[in-house]
This record gives structure tokens, sequence and C-alpha cells, in this order.
């Protein structure tokens, strides 16, 4: 399954529980680069940040989306340790089962 596939069915599954009155904010995060009308490159959040940047009852979870066989990169791995330092949860989510049972349990 693609990693764009598995993205949006996260996404799809936060804003169905936050229509049913769970307190769910969710985003997708754009990382990279873009380049300015200007000709200066402005990098649009933080290198190896997660894919989904959400707000789950009060607490902050990041959520990095992998095929079956997807491997995180080391600033993906800096970013996890940078968030649960912080006291936020990072999800490594390559199906739609992990973050279901996240949501069962938290």
């Amino acid at each position: 399954m693609r990693e764009s596939v598995i993205q949006r069915a996260c996404l799809d599954l936060l804003e169905a529980l936050r229509l049913q009155g769970r307190p769910i904010v969710a985003t997708r995060t754009n990382s990279g680069k873009i380049q300015t009308i200007e000709g200066r490159w402005v990098q649009l959040c933080r290198e190896g940040w997660p894919d989904i940047s959400a707000i789950i009852n009060g607490q902050f979870v990041g959520i990095e989306t992998k095929r079956l066989t997807g491997r995180q990169g080391e600033n993906q791995r800096k970013a996890q340790r940078f968030i649960e330092h912080a006291g936020g949860v990072y999800l490594l989510v390559n199906e739609i089962g992990v973050l279901r049972s996240f949501l069962r349990d938290d």
C-alpha cells in the first residue's frame, strides 16, 4: 500500500472521530522547501517532522506513515526523540490498525 493511501486513511479516521465529538485536531504536515518569488528558499517545517501533526485529547501526537517496507530516516528518528522528550506521542503507522489501536487505548 502506498504511503499516501495510509496518510489519507489516517486523516479520514481522525476527521470522522472529530465529527463524532472526540477532541481531535489533525493536519497533514508538508515538509521540504519552497522558493519564494524573490528566489529565497524557505524550509516549511523541521526536517524529519511526522507526516501528520495531531492533538488528541489535549496531547500532541506525531504520526509518521510508512509503507510496510519503509524505514525511518535519521532526521525522522531525531524528530521522534524530540517529540517524546517534550511529552508528546510519536506513532509509526504502516497500516491503519496501528492508529486505531492507539485511539482505543488513549
